[in-house]
């Protein structure tokens, strides 16, 4: 036989030999899917609105929410926060008061029974402070507010092995932008509720895989 045969043969053989000889490609693993959920018990928003004679400061709550985190610690700018807030879990210490400003005057919580916020740009502005910009929605009026927050405090591993994150968030906002605008003259020149309101948002997430 020709040597050029017997070459030709020889390679045909080794390479069939080499295709069934090669291993499996191995199947990686799909990356898991992390997210933050809130811990309830730590997490509120907190509203504060002065007399408009600034003789004291009424300082109210709401308990009930849904919040979540997509965080980036490498990269904050990648991260953002949702949150659904529940109207009928406000609280401010006075049921008369509470049940005036879940009314029409104020929240009118039966029509408009949440309060929705949606971030849309989040810039560090130094260690452990960051502006979030984002979509605040109140009784069917959206308007875009910049919070300053402190933090992110952790990533920590509590005792019970979940990893825990937290922030605090504040702003200011003319209520009368969400059309929150009931007033009473109480004396000339002086009505019963500012203008001006600061938000804070107390918050903490703990991370879930799935």
């Amino acid at each position: 036989m020709p040597i050029s045969r017997k070459l030709v043969i020889a390679t045909i053989l080794l390479t069939g030999s080499l295709s069934h000889s090669a291993p499996a490609a191995v199947a990686q693993p799909k990356p898991r899917s992390l997210q933050w959920v809130q811990d309830t018990p730590h997490c509120k928003a907190i509203f504060r609105v002065g007399h408009d004679n600034s003789i004291t400061t009424v300082t109210g709550w709401f308990s009930r929410m849904v919040c979540m985190l997509k965080f980036d610690e490498k990269n904050l700018k990648d991260s953002s926060v949702t949150a659904k807030i529940a109207v009928s879990s406000l609280a401010t210490g006075s049921d008369a008061r509470d049940q005036h400003l879940l009314s029409q005057h104020f929240f009118d919580q039966e029509q408009f029974p949440y309060i929705k916020f949606k971030s849309t740009a989040i810039k560090p502005v130094s260690p452990g402070k960051f502006k979030m910009t984002g979509d605040l929605e109140i009784k069917g009026k959206k308007k875009s507010v910049t919070l300053d927050c402190t933090g992110p405090r952790g990533p920590v591993k509590g005792d019970n092995e979940k990893t825990r994150i937290g922030f605090n968030a504040s702003t200011h906002l003319n209520r009368k932008d969400f059309d929150v605008s009931w007033n009473r003259v109480v004396s000339p020149g002086v009505t019963m509720v500012a203008d001006d309101a600061e938000i804070t948002l107390e918050m903490e997430f703990i991370k879930v895989e799935k």
